[in-house]
């Protein structure tokens, strides 16, 4: 028996659409589709990739990591192949779960044992908020004052936009379901009617705003988690780079060592006892409402002070993939849902 993996970048997109039939925009399309061997990088000898329907066995000499695909005789399957090798699959693991990707899964014949409940993937949407990670930047400024600068506010209406403008002229503001510096703008690099119309169509759609002063920013990092049965492991760090509107634009690659090099040079106010006090308030939030992979976004400014949370990504990162120990569970886990 193996696993079936699916690299749907579109994930964030999709919990914000919380449709059972999201199309994601053009750009997310094309990365998917140019990304869809991604999963060769963790996956076991002899696992399936799902891919899209669109995808030609001829072309696959041309995609980024077809040598792994090819050295670890991994499978690649479109949905519509999925009822023939149905019976070879044990476990599923996307690039993160949403309505859309269950909902092909269970048309495509996957037995419901292996796709979330309707109460986990609301779990998932709902803890996907980045109010979430308001509340973990809030249980960590109680444990440990150096960290309460700069807090995140939720906004619920334009009056509420002025009013927090005022007191920070130069701020991001946050659409609650987005990721990759998607939903993202900063104050500084659009014009106030801009900002409002923006805001007005967020706000309309998803019900509120995050807002939150600027940092100026040294370094971005992360410390990448897995989450079992209420209780979070941590797996290591991330260090990756991220445009000044907060863009990613990748993942800096080195060991465990080097990247802890980066962090102590680069951002020398960072104290390691911040992982033990994420961990408690990741066990506290989150209880066992979520099992599976996550990433909790940070930064440091030029002075070193540390923002401990810029935001908490409940899915697969780049971050996690990289790290053995991160593979390592991926491949020997039960389940998503019940490691």
């Amino acid at each position: 028996m193996a696993t079936l993996f699916a690299f749907n970048p579109e994930h964030d997109l999709a919990l914000a659409a919380d449709s059972i039939a999201f199309t994601p925009p053009a750009a997310v399309g094309l990365l998917k589709k140019s990304l869809s061997l991604l999963p060769a990088i963790y996956a076991a000898n002899g696992d399936f990739i799902l891919v899209g329907e669109d995808f030609q066995s001829g072309n696959i000499n041309s995609l980024p990591y077809q040598e792994l695909v090819k050295s670890k005789k991994l499978s690649v399957v479109k949905l519509s192949e999925l009822p023939k090798q149905k019976g070879n699959i044990s476990k599923i693991i996307p690039w993160g779960w949403n309505k859309t990707i269950t909902n092909e899964l269970s048309n495509a014949g996957i037995s419901p044992l292996l796709l979330p409940t309707d109460q986990q993937l609301s779990n998932i949407r709902r803890l996907s908020h980045r109010l979430t990670a308001i509340r973990l930047r809030e249980f960590l400024a109680k444990s440990d004052e150096k960290l309460s600068l700069k807090m995140p506010k939720e906004l619920f209406d334009l009056q509420d936009l002025e009013d927090f403008l005022k007191l920070h002229s130069h701020s991001f503001f946050k659409a609650p379901w987005s990721s990759s510096g998607r939903g993202i703008v900063c104050s500084s690099h659009i014009s106030p009617k801009g900002l409002m119309e923006w805001a007005h169509g967020v706000i309309k759609k998803q019900g509120s705003l995050i807002a939150e002063p600027a940092w100026e920013k040294s370094l971005d990092f992360a410390t990448e988690w897995w989450i079992s049965k209420g209780e979070a492991k941590f797996i290591g760090f991330s260090v990756f780079k991220a445009s000044s509107r907060g863009k990613y634009h990748g993942n800096i690659e080195g060991t465990q060592e080097k990247l802890k090099e980066i962090i102590k040079t680069d951002c020398p106010g960072f104290d390691p006892s911040l992982i033990e006090l994420q961990r408690l308030g990741l066990n506290a939030i989150l209880g066992t409402d979520y099992s599976g992979p996550l990433g909790i976004d940070m930064l440091s400014d030029s002075e070193g002070n540390v923002n401990p949370c810029v935001e908490i990504n409940l899915r697969l990162t780049m971050g996690f993939i990289n790290i053995p120990e991160g593979r390592k569970i991926l491949q020997e886990s039960n389940s998503i849902f019940q490691s």
